[in-house]
Protein backbone atom coordinates (compact mmCIF):
# COMPACT_ATOMS: atom_id res chain seq x y z
CA UNK A 1 0.00 0.00 0.00
CA UNK A 2 2.69 2.51 0.90
CA UNK A 3 4.40 1.71 -2.38
CA UNK A 4 1.20 2.45 -4.29
CA UNK A 5 0.79 5.82 -2.57
CA UNK A 6 4.43 6.59 -3.27
CA UNK A 7 3.99 6.01 -7.01
CA UNK A 8 0.79 8.11 -7.12
CA UNK A 9 2.52 10.91 -5.25
CA UNK A 10 5.46 10.84 -7.62
CA UNK A 11 3.14 11.00 -10.63
CA UNK A 12 1.30 13.95 -9.05
CA UNK A 13 4.55 15.82 -8.44
CA UNK A 14 5.70 15.28 -12.02
CA UNK A 15 2.32 16.42 -13.36
CA UNK A 16 2.32 19.61 -11.31
CA UNK A 17 5.92 20.34 -12.35
CA UNK A 18 5.01 19.98 -16.01
CA UNK A 19 2.02 22.31 -15.62
CA UNK A 20 4.18 24.89 -13.87
CA UNK A 21 6.81 24.81 -16.61
CA UNK A 22 4.12 25.27 -19.32
CA UNK A 23 2.62 28.27 -17.57
CA UNK A 24 6.02 29.85 -16.95
CA UNK A 25 7.34 29.49 -20.52
CA UNK A 26 4.10 30.24 -22.40
CA UNK A 27 4.59 33.27 -24.77
CA UNK A 28 2.75 36.40 -23.66
CA UNK A 29 -0.03 37.68 -25.92
CA UNK A 30 1.26 41.24 -25.34
CA UNK A 31 4.21 42.72 -27.25
CA UNK A 32 7.34 42.86 -25.20
CA UNK A 33 8.57 46.35 -24.36
CA UNK A 34 11.45 47.65 -26.52
CA UNK A 35 14.94 47.24 -25.21
CA UNK A 36 15.70 50.95 -25.84
CA UNK A 37 13.71 54.15 -25.43
CA UNK A 38 11.67 55.21 -28.49
CA UNK A 39 13.20 57.90 -30.73
CA UNK A 40 11.93 61.48 -30.23
CA UNK A 41 9.21 62.51 -32.69
CA UNK A 42 10.42 64.17 -35.91
CA UNK A 43 10.61 67.94 -35.77
CA UNK A 44 7.70 69.51 -37.64
CA UNK A 45 8.64 72.44 -39.92
CA UNK A 46 6.19 75.13 -38.82
CA UNK A 47 5.29 78.64 -39.94
CA UNK A 48 6.77 79.94 -36.68
CA UNK A 49 10.15 78.44 -37.54
CA UNK A 50 9.88 79.90 -41.07
CA UNK A 51 9.24 83.38 -39.61
CA UNK A 52 12.34 83.15 -37.40
CA UNK A 53 14.54 82.10 -40.33
CA UNK A 54 13.13 84.83 -42.58
CA UNK A 55 13.71 87.57 -39.98
CA UNK A 56 17.29 86.43 -39.38
CA UNK A 57 17.93 86.42 -43.13
CA UNK A 58 16.56 89.94 -43.65
CA UNK A 59 18.51 91.34 -40.70
CA UNK A 60 21.74 89.96 -42.17
CA UNK A 61 21.00 91.15 -45.73
CA UNK A 62 23.15 93.91 -47.24
CA UNK A 63 20.25 96.33 -47.70
CA UNK A 64 19.03 96.09 -44.10
CA UNK A 65 22.54 95.98 -42.62
CA UNK A 66 23.41 99.19 -44.49
CA UNK A 67 20.76 101.44 -42.92
CA UNK A 68 17.71 99.32 -42.04
CA UNK A 69 15.36 100.27 -39.20
CA UNK A 70 12.00 99.21 -37.78
CA UNK A 71 11.69 95.61 -38.94
CA UNK A 72 8.18 94.20 -38.41
CA UNK A 73 7.58 90.46 -37.85
CA UNK A 74 4.62 89.26 -39.94
CA UNK A 75 1.44 87.97 -38.35
CA UNK A 76 0.88 84.22 -38.67
CA UNK A 77 -2.21 84.77 -40.80
CA UNK A 78 0.02 86.53 -43.37
CA UNK A 79 2.10 83.40 -43.88
CA UNK A 80 1.17 81.27 -46.87
CA UNK A 81 2.28 77.79 -47.87
CA UNK A 82 4.59 77.95 -50.86
CA UNK A 83 4.48 75.86 -54.02
CA UNK A 84 7.56 73.72 -53.38
CA UNK A 85 8.49 70.05 -53.70
CA UNK A 86 8.66 69.90 -49.88
CA UNK A 87 7.19 71.90 -46.99
CA UNK A 88 7.82 75.63 -47.39
CA UNK A 89 6.27 78.98 -46.49
CA UNK A 90 6.10 82.42 -48.10
CA UNK A 91 6.98 84.95 -45.39
CA UNK A 92 6.46 88.70 -46.05
CA UNK A 93 8.76 90.92 -44.00
CA UNK A 94 8.31 94.70 -43.80
CA UNK A 95 10.99 97.13 -42.69
CA UNK A 96 12.29 100.62 -43.35
CA UNK A 97 15.59 102.05 -44.54
CA UNK A 98 17.01 105.54 -44.22
CA UNK A 99 17.75 105.70 -47.95
CA UNK A 100 16.51 104.13 -51.15
CA UNK A 101 18.27 101.56 -53.30
CA UNK A 102 19.63 98.11 -52.54
CA UNK A 103 22.75 96.65 -50.98
CA UNK A 104 25.62 99.02 -50.12
CA UNK A 105 24.63 102.15 -51.99
CA UNK A 106 24.83 105.93 -52.21
CA UNK A 107 22.33 107.58 -49.89
CA UNK A 108 19.61 108.76 -52.27
CA UNK A 109 17.22 110.50 -49.94
CA UNK A 110 14.40 112.88 -50.65
CA UNK A 111 14.51 116.19 -48.82
CA UNK A 112 12.47 116.00 -45.63
CA UNK A 113 12.03 112.21 -45.80
CA UNK A 114 13.83 110.08 -43.24
CA UNK A 115 12.52 106.56 -43.88
CA UNK A 116 11.40 104.40 -46.80
CA UNK A 117 9.05 101.44 -46.59
CA UNK A 118 10.43 98.17 -47.94
CA UNK A 119 8.80 94.78 -48.54
CA UNK A 120 10.72 91.52 -48.62
CA UNK A 121 9.18 88.22 -49.75
CA UNK A 122 11.03 85.22 -48.38
CA UNK A 123 10.30 81.58 -49.28
CA UNK A 124 11.61 79.35 -46.50
CA UNK A 125 11.94 75.56 -46.69
CA UNK A 126 13.33 72.91 -44.38
CA UNK A 127 16.73 73.34 -46.00
CA UNK A 128 16.80 77.12 -45.54
CA UNK A 129 16.02 80.19 -47.67
CA UNK A 130 14.84 79.09 -51.12
CA UNK A 131 14.00 82.48 -52.65
CA UNK A 132 14.14 86.08 -51.45
CA UNK A 133 13.17 89.30 -53.21
CA UNK A 134 13.00 92.91 -52.06
CA UNK A 135 10.40 95.31 -53.47
CA UNK A 136 10.02 92.87 -56.41
CA UNK A 137 13.17 94.45 -57.88
CA UNK A 138 16.11 92.92 -55.99
CA UNK A 139 17.27 89.31 -55.64
CA UNK A 140 18.43 89.12 -52.03
CA UNK A 141 20.20 85.78 -52.51
CA UNK A 142 22.62 86.82 -55.24
CA UNK A 143 22.52 90.60 -54.66
CA UNK A 144 21.42 91.54 -58.17
CA UNK A 145 18.55 93.42 -59.73
CA UNK A 146 15.71 91.37 -61.14
CA UNK A 147 15.61 91.84 -64.90
CA UNK A 148 12.48 90.58 -66.64
CA UNK A 149 12.97 89.68 -70.27
CA UNK A 150 10.36 89.25 -72.94
CA UNK A 151 9.47 85.69 -73.93
CA UNK A 152 11.65 84.55 -76.81
CA UNK A 153 14.15 87.38 -76.39
CA UNK A 154 17.02 84.98 -75.68
CA UNK A 155 16.47 83.16 -78.97
CA UNK A 156 16.75 86.24 -81.20
CA UNK A 157 17.66 89.57 -79.65
CA UNK A 158 17.20 92.51 -82.03
CA UNK A 159 18.57 96.02 -81.66
CA UNK A 160 15.11 97.30 -80.75
CA UNK A 161 14.66 94.65 -78.04
CA UNK A 162 18.05 95.45 -76.51
CA UNK A 163 17.38 99.19 -76.48
CA UNK A 164 13.95 98.65 -74.92
CA UNK A 165 15.52 96.50 -72.20
CA UNK A 166 18.05 99.24 -71.38
CA UNK A 167 15.40 101.98 -71.24
CA UNK A 168 13.02 99.94 -69.09
CA UNK A 169 15.86 99.06 -66.74
CA UNK A 170 16.65 102.74 -66.13
CA UNK A 171 12.96 103.54 -65.57
CA UNK A 172 12.91 100.98 -62.73
CA UNK A 173 16.01 102.26 -60.93
CA UNK A 174 15.63 104.09 -57.64
CA UNK A 175 17.55 107.15 -58.83
CA UNK A 176 15.28 107.65 -61.87
CA UNK A 177 12.07 106.83 -60.01
CA UNK A 178 12.66 108.86 -56.84
CA UNK A 179 14.49 111.88 -58.27
CA UNK A 180 12.04 112.88 -61.00
CA UNK A 181 13.94 111.22 -63.84
CA UNK A 182 13.34 112.63 -67.34
CA UNK A 183 14.91 113.16 -70.77
CA UNK A 184 15.61 109.42 -71.10
CA UNK A 185 17.03 108.53 -74.51
CA UNK A 186 19.40 106.22 -76.38
CA UNK A 187 22.69 107.99 -77.15
CA UNK A 188 24.48 105.22 -79.03
CA UNK A 189 24.07 101.54 -79.84
CA UNK A 190 27.12 99.50 -80.88
CA UNK A 191 26.99 96.01 -82.34
CA UNK A 192 30.04 93.88 -81.48
CA UNK A 193 31.17 91.01 -83.67
CA UNK A 194 29.11 88.35 -81.89
CA UNK A 195 25.51 88.00 -83.06
CA UNK A 196 22.85 89.32 -80.67
CA UNK A 197 25.30 91.39 -78.59
CA UNK A 198 24.97 95.13 -78.04
CA UNK A 199 26.65 97.97 -76.18
CA UNK A 200 24.10 100.69 -75.45
CA UNK A 201 24.68 104.15 -74.00
CA UNK A 202 21.68 105.84 -72.35
CA UNK A 203 21.37 109.37 -70.98
CA UNK A 204 18.83 110.99 -68.65
CA UNK A 205 18.49 113.74 -66.07
CA UNK A 206 17.33 113.86 -62.44
CA UNK A 207 16.47 116.64 -60.02
CA UNK A 208 19.43 118.14 -58.20
CA UNK A 209 19.81 119.45 -54.67
CA UNK A 210 19.57 123.01 -55.98
CA UNK A 211 16.02 123.81 -57.07
CA UNK A 212 15.61 124.53 -60.73
CA UNK A 213 18.70 122.57 -61.73
CA UNK A 214 19.03 119.02 -63.04
CA UNK A 215 21.86 116.52 -63.03
CA UNK A 216 22.89 114.71 -66.19
CA UNK A 217 23.61 110.97 -66.08
CA UNK A 218 24.98 108.42 -68.50
CA UNK A 219 24.45 104.67 -68.26
CA UNK A 220 26.31 101.99 -70.22
CA UNK A 221 24.75 98.58 -70.88
CA UNK A 222 26.22 95.39 -72.29
CA UNK A 223 23.58 92.96 -73.55
CA UNK A 224 24.28 89.54 -75.03
CA UNK A 225 21.59 87.17 -76.33
CA UNK A 226 18.93 88.94 -74.32
CA UNK A 227 20.82 88.91 -71.04
CA UNK A 228 22.06 91.99 -69.23
CA UNK A 229 25.75 91.43 -68.58
CA UNK A 230 26.68 94.89 -67.35
CA UNK A 231 24.94 98.13 -66.34
CA UNK A 232 27.06 101.02 -65.12
CA UNK A 233 25.87 104.51 -64.14
CA UNK A 234 28.18 107.50 -64.55
CA UNK A 235 31.12 105.08 -64.93
CA UNK A 236 31.14 104.35 -61.19
CA UNK A 237 27.95 102.70 -59.97
CA UNK A 238 27.20 99.09 -60.87
CA UNK A 239 23.42 99.12 -61.28
CA UNK A 240 23.16 95.33 -61.20
CA UNK A 241 25.04 94.98 -57.92
CA UNK A 242 23.91 98.28 -56.41
CA UNK A 243 27.48 99.15 -55.43
CA UNK A 244 30.21 101.39 -56.77
CA UNK A 245 32.67 99.58 -59.02
CA UNK A 246 35.67 98.38 -57.07
CA UNK A 247 33.79 98.17 -53.75
CA UNK A 248 33.05 94.93 -51.92
CA UNK A 249 30.00 93.49 -50.20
Amino acid sequence: MPKKFFILGLILVLFLSAVGLFVFWRPSSQTAPPLTSPLPPALVFSSGKAIDLALDFVKSSRTYAYDGIEISPPAKEEIMEGNCSGPCFLVPVSFQTKSQGFGDRPRWQEEGKTAYDRQAKIIVGQTGILKATLDDKWNMLNGRRIVKLKTGMEEGTTKGMAEELALNFIKNTEIFDSRDGADLKIVKTETPLSLGSFKITVSFTTSAANLGQREKHTALFEIKTGRLGKATLDQTLDLLEGTEEGSTG
